[in-house]
């Protein structure tokens, strides 16, 4: 058995798996993943892949800051448990696409961090067709997802708002449904199983980023986008217009 480690946060920690999948084969076993309290949400998620044996959330590992992550990188994990331990936090700042990175960190080649996918355990077996918009709250582009909402809409395509508690504005009311406030694991199972994903850079772009639907996500110049994952089927646009969505979401 390995032990992997990485403290969060949860879009991080979910870029560690396909560097996880790959340090199982290497060592042929299941990993038992090391995490904080900041990505419990998710805990349930990370049991259903494959790789992972065991999500363990120690008691005595407390974070100190989330300047880079969560930190401090490095985590509580029993030595004499384990034949390989990786501790996959951030040592530094990132300086390429995070699954990359984290390949890299582990001594892989970063092509392994392509390989981004995700098992699922469905609890329904079909599914109506609907698109999703994570606004993560009210930002610069809040009128922007209120408008693309409103003409997916008017093209009688159903659209859901994901995200956290209070994070669905009255002004979606009439052309979206609020599926915000359930729980991570309804969330991923909502996106997973959607039509397209429209939104900004956040953990639900994580989780879209392992599943196979079109991506569109604005965003401005303040942000890092080297960071970010790079598939044909995303598109990232710095002067995003309601037209260049809708049709790269529907076509």
């Amino acid at each position: 058995m390995i032990a992997v480690s990485h403290p969060g946060k949860i879009g991080d920690c979910l870029y560690t798996l396909p560097t996880v999948r790959e340090l199982c084969k290497i060592n042929n076993c299941k990993a038992d993943f090391y995490t904080s309290e900041c990505c419990k949400p998710i805990a349930d998620f990370l049991n259903q892949q494959e790789c992972i044996n065991d999500v363990i959330i120690p008691n005595d590992y407390k974070i100190d800051n989330y300047g880079c992550g969560v930190q401090p990188w490095n985590m509580p994990i029993p030595a004499n448990n384990y034949s390989m331990i990786y501790q996959l936090g951030f040592k530094v700042v990132p300086d390429k696409s995070l699954p990359e990175f984290i390949a890299e960190s582990a001594g892989l080649n970063r092509s392994v961090g392509k390989n981004l996918f995700y098992d699922l355990k469905s609890k329904q077996n079909q599914y109506e067709e609907y698109y999703v918009i994570a606004p993560r709250g009210k930002t610069s582009f809040h009128d922007f997802f209120v408008t693309v909402s409103k003409k997916l809409f008017t093209l009688n395509k159903k659209v859901f708002i994901i995200g956290g508690t209070n994070e669905f504005d009255s002004d979606y009311a009439d052309f979206a449904e609020n599926k915000t406030g359930g729980t991570y694991l309804e969330m991923i199972d909502i996106i997973a199983h959607s039509k397209g994903f429209i939104g900004i850079l956040s953990s639900p772009l994580v989780v879209a980023n392992g599943f196979n639907m079109k991506k569109y996500v604005p965003y401005n110049s303040a942000w890092d986008m080297s960071h970010s994952f790079y598939k044909d089927e995303i598109k990232y646009s710095i002067e995003p217009s309601i037209k260049e969505c809708v049709e790269w979401v529907l076509n």
